[in-house]
């Protein structure tokens, strides 16, 4: 009787731990991943106005350096060109290109005045929430 006392009270106790391991498990996966979108919106931001200038490869990869992480940022130029390391292989961003799913930043055209690298529907930056048509 006491064998199976101690089983139940095994038993209780494990499914208690796991209700309250499993999901704590869940939030922690789900905050790394909140965390690293974060700091990749802030990199992104802060090489914004380097790209509304230029799209030299020189003067990016300079910004790119400065920012600290050429590791963990890379930046498609217009040419086809890379600046930094890309972690998806080089087929997954040509198929992207050829099927027309580009982020929202486009090329500027011969003699525009507007921002280089901006959404097509507003002019915004793309690490801005939204990207819709003006209302």
């Amino acid at each position: 009787m006491r064998r199976a006392l101690a089983g139940i009270a095994l038993a209780v106790t494990s499914m208690v731990a796991l209700s309250f391991l499993v999901p704590l498990a869940l939030l922690v996966r789900e905050q790394a991943r909140d965390q690293a979108t974060t700091v990749a919106e802030q990199r992104a931001a802060a090489l914004s106005p380097v790209l509304a200038l230029t799209t030299e490869r020189a003067d990016v990869q300079q910004a790119v350096a400065e920012l600290g992480s050429p590791e963990q940022l890379a930046v498609r130029l217009p040419d086809g060109g890379l600046v930094g390391t890309p972690h998806a292989p080089r087929e997954a961003l040509d198929r992207a290109v050829r099927a027309g799913r580009r982020s929202p930043w486009i090329p500027p055209t011969a003699g525009s005045t507007s921002s280089p690298w901006c959404c097509r529907a507003t002019g915004s930056p793309w690490w801005r929430p939204s990207c819709r048509p003006p209302t």
